[in-house]
């Protein structure tokens, strides 16, 4: 892993660059709701609604392709370096694994190991950030919602209070609009971390059963006399 540990950093600032887009864009959809009213201000507010759009989808998308290109990297080693050793282990180390064993380490474990070292580090990382960022900006936003958002996490309940707010005028509908955008965000991140961790603890599982493949003797391959050298040192009739 220490190898690739900057590649998966790349993913990880990838990834908190789409999840600050993604954090900034419900504020750019309040911003062109409250220009609605004036005369020529529209273009800014929309063209920068655009730019973050177009922005995060790029960095997810760059995201993918870097942390998709390391997973895949991370199976081949892991497959090949077991598959190296389980043909040079002692025959009788072999034979003290059960049938269909080590077949198991080389595709479904080397499988689990790819999750937890390539996507699960980068999405709770980015997953506590947006969950994080999605609460603080929704109290900046309006605090009681946020309190019934908490309670009770039912956007009946919050359109109800939201309407209730911006008919006594203490809410702007912008607001209300950006703090529903927020709200139907805020289970997503929750819903990535507990995927992320449940790989992370499949991964460590299938890392620790890799490990006990490393107890193997393996043959000394330096002491064995090529078959070509032998064929050219044998005399020709």
């Amino acid at each position: 892993m220490r190898p690739r540990l900057a590649t998966i950093c790349l993913g990880i600032v990838l990834g908190l660059l789409g999840t600050g887009v993604g954090l900034a864009s419900p504020l750019a959809t309040k911003w062109v709701l409250d220009t609605l009213g004036t005369p020529g201000a529209l273009a800014r507010p929309v063209t920068i609604l655009i730019a973050l759009l177009a922005v995060g989808s790029i960095a997810y998308l760059a995201q993918a392709v870097v942390l998709g290109r390391l997973a895949e990297n991370i199976v081949l080693d892991a497959r090949t370096s077991l598959i190296q050793r389980f043909f040079r282990a002692h025959l009788e180390d072999i034979r003290a694994f059960k049938t269909g064993e080590l077949v198991t380490r080389v595709t479904s474990d080397t499988v689990l190991l790819r999750e937890a070292a390539a996507t699960s580090v980068v999405q709770i990382v980015n997953g506590t950030v947006s969950l994080i960022g999605t609460v603080v900006l929704m109290a900046v936003l309006d605090l009681p919602l946020l309190g019934t958002t908490l309670a009770a996490l039912a956007i009946i309940t919050i359109l109800g209070l939201g309407a209730w707010r911006v008919s006594s005028g203490e809410l702007a509908v912008s607001t209300l609009v950006a703090f529903l955008l927020y709200a139907s965000n805020i289970v997503d991140p929750v819903t990535t971390l507990a995927d992320a961790f449940a790989s992370l603890q499949s991964g460590l599982a299938a890392a620790a059963r890799i490990r006990e493949t490393e107890h193997l003797t393996l043959e000394d391959m330096s002491r064995s006399t090529p078959r070509s050298a032998c064929t050219r040192a044998s005399p020709r009739p």
